[in-house]
């Protein structure tokens, strides 16, 4: 057996380099492996030894967004003799088969071969975020969607899986006409006992032919409980086309009368079942009081008043479909009171809440009701989904003959009243012109190719949009994002932003579908591809970028009377953003900047790249944010701070941001729930100064601190995975003055400790976390924050504030060797440092007089500019004037910017 202070890592790569030279055979080194595997078992001790990661998240950031969404099939096979190292392998699939056992650390180890070449190279293969290790079992077929092949930290090559989506079992190599739509071989003894797996997408199309209405969630634990390797995402996807290929071609693949006909797509999601009808008073006044408010166009007062009914709904007992009375005043059913919501949603251009409120009206409605499928796409066209809009018309147009008129009446109202277009061969030859003679609701519509225009300002409800049809992955693709010929490229260079938007309307939006949007100036000038500045906006498809300030800006700040702009004469309502599957990258500040009392609303969009904050909300700004990326950016994936309103994400990865943390939460409200934060330099989420985080269901790992609490921040953590940290996993600052509440947690395999309060638990509620394998060494600091440690002025204050309970601290604590020696006595250090230094700082800067002895807190007056310089008078001050100010520096700026830290972001 190998001696315990042997490197396990150090042998597995003195074997690998030995077999590229031929000095092991192929069945050695498979051999080595697995006793490796079984010492480790043998030895748990093992298992704690530290493993630092490499962090190279950012090239698997678009392979996520796009999993779920492209089979494996669809991409080309490459074999192991082929990877590249340092290469993440767009759009092509390793197939392989597991040759060893797995080794379980940090990641779930195994060597890997070819499908097609048995007996040929090896490849190691490490998948982190594994759910349950015990899948990767010998001899099993996988499939590698992208795989990302690079220098592990022993020095050999290996394939690395950060996201176990990326992996298909079962998956067999071989032509095209012998596997199924997810790559799982055919069997040739079907019907004879085999076990192969059943396709996944045959097994969908028995279970959905059986039942058309069976819901996602059943269907999702069927397939899953049978061996399925399956996403929701996935089977919604695939049940919408199965039932479009049954509806379309069913008639003719079955002259069979004797069998039903499927339902069609329009009334596959409906459940009749589910309505009812209400006949309480209360409900019904609710109802009154919300129609009255929404008369009056008090859209926000309908909204609340409809919610009530529905709550009050929710709590009563409902009259069933079988007893239901005919609807008259005196009855309201749930399906109406849902669509009233929505009507009231579309007015206050909350277009997605609209379309959720439409979509679940439609769901609980009759099956001969048709309003909810007239809601749906008058709010998809708002939301820039006309192609769906009128495959669901016409679909139930057919569905419902005896309203046909009707789908036709409301087929007409949503076609555009003007197109205009723009092109080479086209009746305009730029944009500007176009939008000079464009009316309200029209659309311009462009030819892929780069337009060089002059500022864009959009003041009435206009579409943009591409005459080509732009998908989500060509938006996300770094190939397509640079090609002209996808899509139009609007370029404003000069002193101006590209697109500004300043309409009188608040519910019928701007929309900008499909292009790529690009502002060319300098930094300081800080003008934007998007500047929202009034109205409704919605955004879909679409590439920004600016090399001068933020990308997308929205604020409640109208353009100012001007010979060329004409303010609207009403008072206007905050601005609001919408944004779907767009791409915000390479900014020369910020990625999107929320100021004022706006809302932002962002689905399915990569915030990549931008040189200061992703996402930055400040003052009274909201945004409800849902399956987005922030990863790359300089400084904070996401920023909440300057008396910020809220922020709530779902679904979201941010990570990769490098020099900061993943999200800081200072002055506002921040709700992530199922939310990944990774690969950030600093921490992986931070609350400070009366921010207040709420963090449910998130993973955080990779970080150098995982979750931070400290000043006056206070947080709630519940239910979370936080692991694989270079420090500590959850950390109560020394100087934490708030509220914090962590329960639940499974906190493990982090560097230093797994939960360390920091402040003797005060105004901290722990309760049923669990701990394991956290390692206790010190921190692995990066070099960057090392460097840039420059603490400020509250902070020092706080030190020295609390340098007495630090000292006894250290005085009552019984030395262990541990972790936590070593952060008092750094605190205990630091403290004496400040004391010393402040001691110098206070004597007069011009003659060096010290302040009295032996007053209490008595300092000389500092300078009011920088606070740094002291001086015992007037006269010192006046007379050092000449050469302080040479230095002398606004440094209390309280918002800086990031262009120039010595100006507030006020100025």
């Amino acid at each position: 057996m190998m001696p315990f202070n042997s490197s396990f890592w150090d042998t597995l790569a003195t074997r690998g380099r030995q077999a590229d030279v031929g000095h092991d055979t192929r069945e050695e080194r498979i051999a080595a492996f697995n006793r490796e595997v079984d010492e480790m078992e043998q030895e748990p001790q093992r298992r704690a030894r530290m493993i630092s990661t490499t962090f190279n998240f950012q090239g698997k950031a678009i392979s996520r967004a796009l999993a779920g969404t492209v089979q494996h099939t669809q991409l080309t096979p490459i074999a192991i003799a082929q990877l590249e190292t340092g290469v993440t392998h767009r759009k092509r699939v390793l197939y392989a088969r597991i040759v060893t056992k797995a080794m379980r650390m940090n990641s779930v180890m195994v060597l890997v071969e070819d499908q097609a070449k048995p007996g040929s190279e090896l490849a190691a293969l490490a998948v982190y975020g594994l759910s349950d290790p015990a899948v990767m079992e010998e001899n099993r077929c996988l499939a590698i969607m992208e795989p990302h092949y690079k220098i592990r930290q022993d020095g050999s090559p290996g394939i690395r899986v950060d996201n176990s989506e990326e992996l298909v079992w079962d998956a067999v190599y071989g032509p095209e006409e012998t596997r199924g739509t997810d790559g799982v071989k055919k069997s040739d003894s079907e019907g004879e006992g085999g076990n192969e797996i059943v396709n996944l997408v045959d097994r969908l199309q028995e279970l959905f032919t059986d039942d058309p209405e069976l819901g996602v969630a059943k269907a999702f634990q069927k397939v899953t409980s049978e061996g399925h390797n399956a996403t929701k995402k996935q089977i919604r996807a695939l049940k919408k086309t199965i039932l479009e290929n049954l509806t379309r071609g069913g008639t003719d693949q079955d002259d069979d009368h004797n069998n039903p006909e499927p339902l069609p797509p329009v009334l596959s999601e409906r459940r009749p079942e589910t309505h009812r009808v209400f006949t309480s008073a209360r409900v019904l006044h609710l109802r009154a009081a919300g129609k009255k408010a929404f008369e009056k166009n008090d859209y926000e007062a309908a909204v609340q008043h409809f919610s009530d009914a529905v709550n009050q709904a929710k709590n009563e007992e409902p009259t069933r479909q079988d007893d239901c009375p005919t609807e008259n005043s005196d009855s309201v059913s749930l399906w109406q009171l849902i669509g009233n919501r929505s009507s009231a949603y579309f007015k206050l251009g909350m277009l997605d809440e609209a379309l959720k409120d439409a979509l679940v009206s439609h769901r609980c409605a009759p099956r001969e009701a048709v309003k909810p499928i007239m809601r749906c796409a008058e709010t998809m066209v708002a939301l820039g989904m006309d192609e769906d809009a009128k495959l669901l018309l016409s679909d139930s147009r057919a569905v419902f003959p005896d309203h046909q008129r009707e789908f036709d009446i409301k087929m007409s109202q949503l076609e555009p009243k003007q197109v205009l277009e723009v092109g080479s061969n086209k009746p305009y030859q730029t944009i500007f012109d176009a939008l000079r003679d464009a009316k309200e609701n029209a659309v311009v519509v462009m030819d892929p190719g780069v337009y060089k225009e002059r500022p864009l300002v959009i003041d009435k409800p206009i579409t943009l949009r591409s005459s080509k049809s732009v998908s989500v992955a060509d938006t996300l693709s770094e190939e397509s994002s640079s090609d002209s010929s996808v899509r139009p490229e609007i370029r404003v260079e000069g002193d101006f932003s590209s697109i500004i938007c300043n309409a009188k309307s608040s519910n019928v939006p701007i929309r900008l579908v499909g292009l790529k949007i690009v502002c060319q100036d300098v930094p300081r000038n800080s003008y934007h591809a998007l500047d929202v500045r009034t109205g409704l906006v919605v955004v879909r498809n679409t590439i920004l970028t600016s090399s001068s300030g933020p990308v997308v800006v929205v604020q409640d700040n109208p353009l100012q009377p001007m010979s060329m702009f004409v303010l609207p004469t009403t008072s206007p309502k905050p601005s609001r953003l919408i944004m779907h599957s767009c791409k915000v990258a390479d900014g020369a500040q910020g990625g999107i900047l929320v100021c004022g009392k706006t809302n932002l609303t962002l689905r399915h969009v990569h915030v990549v790249g931008n040189a200061a904050c992703g996402l930055e909300l400040r003052e009274g700004a909201s945004a409800q944010v849902e399956n987005c990326n922030f990863y790359s950016n300089g400084r904070q994936g996401i920023m909440v701070w300057m008396s910020a309103g809220s922020l709530n994400a779902k679904h979201c990865w941010i990570h990769s941001n490098t020099q900061e943390s993943g999200a800081l939460v200072s002055q506002g409200e921040a709700c992530f729930e199922s939310c990944e934060f990774y690969g950030n330099g600093a921490a992986g989420v931070v609350a400070q100064k009366a921010g207040a985080l709420y963090l449910s269901k998130c993973a955080v790992h990779d970080n150098c601190e995982g979750v931070l609490i400290q000043d006056t921040g206070t947080a709630s953590v519940r239910q979370c995975e936080v692991y694989q940290n270079r420090a500590n996993g959850i950390f109560v600052g020394y100087d934490h003055l708030g509220f914090a509440s962590i329960v639940e947690n499974n906190v493990y395999g982090n560097v230093s400790m797994g939960i360390l309060i920091g402040n003797k638990g005060k105004n901290v509620h722990t309760s049923n976390n669990t701990e394991r394998d956290n390692k206790g060494h010190l921190p692995q600091t990066p070099d960057f924050m090392r460097q840039r440690f420059n603490p400020s002025k509250r902070h020092q204050k706080r030190v020295q504030k609390n340098r007495s309970t630090i000292e006894r601290a250290m005085k009552e604590r019984k030395p262990t060797g541990g972790i936590m020696d070593v952060l008092l006595h750094d605190k205990v250090r630091e403290a004496s440092v400040l004391k010393i230094t402040d001691s110098m700082t206070n004597n007069c800067q011009y003659c060096g007089k010290k302040p009295p002895e032996g007053v209490e807190k008595s300092r000389f007056p500092r300078c009011a500019r920088c606070k740094d310089a002291t001086y015992c008078s007037a006269q010192c001050q006046r007379n050092d004037w000449p050469r302080h100010k040479v230095g002398c520096r606004n440094k209390d700026v309280k918002y800086p910017m990031f262009i120039d830290g010595d100006r507030s972001v006020n100025d």
